[in-house]
């Protein structure tokens, strides 16, 4: 039970130090809206690196063991 009043205790200090620091007002800006466009076009380029393009068509058989 003391575990738990710390913790909301503690979540409670984080949000008034957020609220006081305008971290809110940040977050509901303009520029980031275009982060966050940023950061989607930027994991869609990740995955299209890392993962390759699921249109693409492998010329080799899979049966053949190569």
């Amino acid at each position: 039970m003391i575990k738990a009043w710390l913790v909301t205790i503690l979540v409670l200090l984080l949000l008034v130090v957020a609220y006081s620091t305008d971290l809110f007002e940040f977050f509901s800006s303009g520029l980031m809206q275009w982060i966050a466009v940023g950061a989607v076009i930027l994991s869609l380029v990740a995955a299209k690196m890392i993962l390759g393009s699921p249109f693409k068509r492998d010329e080799e058989d899979d049966k053949d063991g190569e």
